[in-house]
């Protein structure tokens, strides 16, 4: 019988991901607690799903720590960090009015000139 086995540093490497992923998520998660925008419990939430996904990137089974280990958990500090800063600056809101209504005064000049 073959059975298609996948890699277990193939799964660190997709857990590893989804912890980054959510990494950058917990950061904006954390600006919007502090802002008043949403309740503290999706920061909780965020906040396991972080630790869950990097703890399983090091699988507590192999005993040491590797590259891949410490690669995976700086560029989650690195996202967060631009995550933080990320929905942290302020945006300013564009003005779309002349692109939505053109200007009628021009439009209907020209109209009557035809």
């Amino acid at each position: 019988m073959n059975s298609m086995s996948v890699p277990i540093d193939f799964l660190r490497g997709l857990v590893g991901l989804i912890g980054v992923g959510c990494a950058y998520m917990l950061a904006r998660s954390v600006v919007s607690v502090h802002q008043g925008r949403v309740r503290i419990a999706k920061l909780y939430g965020w906040v396991i799903r972080v630790i869950l996904c990097l703890a399983a990137v090091w699988y507590p089974l192999r005993g040491d720590v590797d590259t891949v280990d410490v690669a995976i958990w700086v560029l989650s500090a690195v996202v967060f960090a631009v995550g933080y800063w990320d929905a942290s600056r302020v945006k300013a809101q564009e003005d779309l009015t002349h692109e939505m209504f053109p200007e009628s005064g021009e439009d209907s000049g020209r109209s009557a000139e035809r």
